[in-house]
């Protein structure tokens, strides 16, 4: 896999439905050369479900923190 050009950072809290809105318009991006970074500002384990079963054509990677 090639070095991502830039990493997206996403700050996010309990709410599925925007960081799927966001995540879903990256898809339309025409700059192809990034990853996205998940930070959750919590632990939830739906959030952590949700991100795993998430399809992207995008390298995603979350923290979470307590």
């Amino acid at each position: 896999m090639n070095t991502p050009a830039a990493s997206l950072i996403v700050s996010v809290y309990d709410n599925l439905n925007y960081l799927k809105f966001v995540l879903d318009s990256l898809e339309f991006q025409t700059f192809r050369n990034f990853e996205i970074i998940i930070s959750e500002d919590a632990e939830h384990s739906f959030m952590r479900e949700f991100l795993e079963e998430y399809k992207s054509s995008f390298p995603i990677y979350h923290l979470s923190q307590p």
